[in-house]
């Protein structure tokens, strides 16, 4: 998948291997670059962090496929340059990376 950094609208692609071909996704809520991005159990998308085109840090979208629409939600503390790890029963791990304020380093688990 592919996410739009900045424009109008914001755009989102997803890619299918087996079709070998680009297709458009409903409009995001925020451009984003410095992100992290994972398939949740369900099939879902989620987007994490990084910042706007202002340099401001951002929370989550997560992006229903049957609906053709993302859904934002906050972050405990908006980061960009995180890293995303998929546990083994579906959570996403997100680690480190950088915020505006200073409390350094975190990690936050989706509990979705």
């Amino acid at each position: 998948m592919i996410v739009g950094v900045s424009g109008s609208p914001i755009t989102a692609e997803l890619y299918d291997s087996f079709l070998g071909k680009w297709s458009a996704l409903s409009q995001l809520g925020h451009g984003r670059i410095l992100h992290a991005a994972g398939l949740l159990a369900d099939g879902r998308v989620m987007v994490a962090g990084g910042i706007d085109a202002n340099g401001n840090p951002l929370g989550t979208e997560i992006y229903d496929r049957s609906l053709d629409r993302w859904t934002a939600s906050q972050l405990a503390v908006p980061r960009s340059l995180i890293t995303m790890v998929v546990l083994a029963d579906g959570r996403q791990l997100l680690v480190g990376g950088f915020t505006s304020g200073p409390s350094g380093a975190t990690v936050a688990v989706d509990q979705s």
